[in-house]
């Protein structure tokens, strides 16, 4: 986050933590700086690590300071998000009118059916152009 936050020009990110041993204390840490960001593009995934409920929550609160969000794409596999993280990024995706192109690919998760009806309800996006999402084998 901190590492992030003094970059302040960046509006394109790709930022990809595949087998890890991220857990929330440094998950959160990551994605907060996030919000700092005058992003446009952002590409994150997060897979094979053991962040949970708080990195969830903490992505959600940062996604929605980012306004001009045009496009986003989210793999948040093989996690421990669950109900809370499906419902915090729900309410992200409403905070980003200007997402054209969405991306969420959520495999192996925590996720149940209430989180994913709140994620969906931030799927209605008047901009939204072309979507994509991947749910598959949560546990």
């Amino acid at each position: 986050g901190e590492a992030l936050r003094c970059c302040p020009q960046i509006s394109r990110l790709n930022l990809s933590l595949y087998n890890t041993k991220l857990t929330d204390a440094g998950g959160k840490k990551l994605v907060s700086g996030l919000g700092q960001l005058p992003l446009q593009d952002l590409d994150l995934r997060i897979r094979d690590t053991q962040v949970a409920e708080e990195t969830g929550v903490a992505l959600g609160k940062s996604l929605r300071s980012l306004p001009s969000l045009d496009k986003l794409n989210l793999e948040l596999s093989d996690t421990r998000m669950g109900d809370a993280s499906g419902s915090a990024l729900g309410e992200a995706l409403r905070c980003c009118p200007l997402i054209s192109k969405l991306t969420v690919v959520l495999y192996k998760t925590k996720l149940t059916d209430a989180g994913g009806e709140s994620l969906a309800l931030g799927l209605k996006g008047e901009s939204l152009q072309d979507i994509e999402v991947w749910l598959s084998s949560s546990a």
